[in-house]
Order: structure tokens, then sequence, then C-alpha cells
């Protein structure tokens, strides 16, 4: 897909709670991306076979779907939370904490990803 054609395509299917995209690139493999950034950054450099729009609920399951586990949502003071509880080499156990956000939660997304890339190479 060029990129005015996903451009549009994007701007026609956009609505207020979409926050996220994931779009399949031609070698089958999955991305997601924030979709202010993929719209302003990357959609002039990928290649997109088909995309879905996510919003925040959908971006949940999709880093739940990457099979890490210790993810937990909570509320702290009036604010929804992630928890994610982390073991190191030695047993002990590390909370992490972020801001139920598109830019916490997408960033959770990116870490983890690049820590399974990580084991595979």
């Amino acid at each position: 897909m060029d990129k005015d054609t996903l451009l549009r395509e994007i701007a026609q299917r956009r609505e207020p709670a979409h926050c996220f995209i994931r779009w399949k690139r031609p070698d089958g493999e999955y991305e997601c991306e924030l979709l202010d950034y993929f719209v302003r950054v990357r959609a002039a450099q990928e290649e997109v076979v088909t995309f879905d729009l996510l919003d925040i609920e959908d971006m949940w399951h999709e880093l739940l779907a990457l099979g890490v586990s210790g993810f937990s949502r909570a509320v702290r003071k009036g604010v929804e939370v992630i928890d994610w509880v982390q073991t190191d080499a030695l047993g002990n156990q590390q909370v992490r904490s972020c801001c139920f956000r598109a830019e916490g939660l997408g960033a959770l997304y990116d870490e983890v990803k690049d820590i399974q890339t990580r084991r595979k190479g």
C-alpha cells in the first residue's frame, strides 16, 4: 500500500479512541506503534500490507498476547496504572509501574518486543 493510500485509509477509519496502529509487513510480521507517531514519521518508511486501528484496551491485549507474565492493572489514588512484576537472576522481584496511558503502554510493548528480539538473536 503506498503512503498516500495508507494515510487516506487511516484518516477515513480513525475514531477518537484510536491511539495505536497495528500493521502487517510484507514478511508477515506485525508491528504496533502510537498512531500519531506512525502517521507523522513511520508511514513514509514502512511497507504496509494491512492495518488495524486500536484503542488503548486493544493495545493492552496486544501487550498481553506477547506472552510475558507479570503484567496487571490497578487503581492507585484514582489513577489507573500498569504494574509489571519482574524477577531478576537471583529471584528478587521488582515491580515497575506506569500510568495506563497510550505512551506508557506503547513503551512497555516496545520494551517487551526488544527483549524478545534479543533472546532470539
